[in-house]
């Protein structure tokens, strides 16, 4: 675990336990849920099994098929782009500006900048969060909505794995309803 020193920041201050889990994860590059009264605190990218949804383009001869009943998938030009994080921020202590840059390449265009100001962080948390925001904000390039058959077997920190398209590949579910 990482140590949050106690002069970092106010976790309290009329914030609630959720808003504050959700700000730690955001941080940490995780995500959280909670599932039948238990709480979840997973790192991304940690998909420990997948919900499999086919699809099989039937061509010009068949209509195309697939284990769903409806599904979109939306590629967002935004966010394919080359992406630059830069965060700073005043460490009052040390009376020094704390910066960290990351940037991933994307498949179109030109860069997109980004850029965070958050009082109080040591050089590794500017670091983490530098990283995790970059990773944030490109894992929206493809959105994947999927209409299915009731299944209680769906979890949310299970991944959709989509095969038959060009898009094939494992998410992370964000939401299910």
């Amino acid at each position: 675990g990482k140590i949050w020193q106690i002069d970092w920041a106010k976790l309290t201050d009329g914030v609630s336990d959720a808003a504050i889990l959700h700000k730690l994860a955001e941080l940490a590059g995780a995500r959280w849920w909670v599932k039948n009264g238990t709480l979840f605190f997973q790192g991304k990218g940690n998909i420990s099994s997948s919900y499999v949804v086919r699809y099989q383009d039937g061509g010009v001869s068949s209509p195309s098929s697939g284990d769903f009943i409806h599904m979109d998938i939306s590629l967002n030009l935004q966010a394919a782009k080359t992406l630059t994080v830069n965060v700073k921020s005043w460490h009052q202590k040390k009376k020094k500006t704390i910066s960290s840059t990351k940037t991933v390449h994307g498949s179109i265009g030109s860069t997109l900048t980004y850029n965070y100001r958050t009082p109080g962080l040591e050089q590794d948390h500017a670091d983490d969060l530098a990283k995790n925001k970059s990773n944030e904000h490109a894992r929206h390039e493809i959105e994947v909505n999927v209409l299915l058959v009731g299944d209680p077997s769906i979890d949310i920190g299970m991944g959709l794995q989509l095969l038959g398209t060009a898009f094939s590949q494992t998410f992370e579910i964000d939401h299910i309803s």
